[in-house]
C-alpha cells in the first residue's frame, strides 16, 4: 500500500500506531499503567518491524497497521491520547503541532452537500475551512475512539471526553439542544 493510499485511510483509531511507530523511532520509551488483561503486544511488533528495517515495505505495513487496528491500547495510553488531541492548551492543535481534517477522499462529497453559506464559505477553500473549524469545535468536547472504555462517558470530562447525559460544555458556557 502507497503512502497516499494508506493515508486516505487513516482515523483517529491509528493514532495508536503513529505513537508506537514515534515513540520508537524517537527512542522514547512507552511505560504504560496496564492493567489486567492489557499488554504491549502491538508495541513488540512495531519494534520488530523497525529493526527488521521494514517500515518501508509495503505488505509488511499492511500487516502492522491492520493488527495494530485491531488491537485494544492500554486505557492510561488512550487516555493520554485523547487528551492530546483534545486539552484546549496543550493539545496538537492548540500547539500548532497537527490537527483534524476530512479524509482526501470525502472531500469532493463534502464540498457537494455543504451549500455556500452568505458570503462566509463561497469557496471551496472556505467551506473546507469551515468543515476543519467544525470539527476543531468539537474536539473540545472529547475524542471517542472506538476502543474507549464505554465507562469513560459517565465518568465525566477527566478524560476529555463529556458525559452522554450532559447537554453543556465542558466549561459549562454553552448549551446544547
Amino acid at each position: 500500500m502507497t503512502a497516499s493510499r494508506a493515508n486516505n485511510r487513516l482515523t483517529l483509531d491509528d493514532l495508536y500506531l503513529a505513537v508506537l511507530i514515534g515513540a520508537r523511532t524517537l527512542h522514547v520509551r512507552l511505560r504504560p499503567q496496564l492493567r489486567a488483561g492489557e499488554s504491549m503486544q502491538a508495541q513488540r511488533d512495531v519494534d520488530a518491524v523497525i529493526r527488521r528495517g521494514q517500515l518501508d515495505d509495503p505488505d509488511t505495513m499492511l500487516d502492522l497497521f491492520m493488527s495494530v487496528r485491531s488491537s485494544v491500547p492500554p486505557q492510561s495510553l488512550l487516555k493520554n491520547l485523547a487528551y492530546t488531541i483534545s486539552n484546549s492548551y496543550f493539545g496538537l492543535q492548540s500547539l500548532a503541532l497537527a490537527s483534524l481534517s476530512e479524509r482526501p477522499t470525502q472531500r469532493p462529497s463534502l464540498l457537494e452537500r455543504l451549500p455556500t453559506l452568505g458570503d462566509i464559505a463561497v469557496t471551496d477553500e472556505q467551506r473546507l475551512a469551515l468543515v476543519r473549524l467544525w470539527l476543531d469545535e468539537w474536539t473540545s468536547y472529547g475524542i471517542w475512539f472506538s476502543n474507549t472504555p464505554t465507562t469513560w462517558c459517565s465518568s465525566g470530562t477527566e478524560f476529555g471526553l463529556t458525559p452522554a447525559n450532559s447537554n453543556h460544555s465542558p466549561d459549562g458556557s454553552a448549551r446544547l439542544r
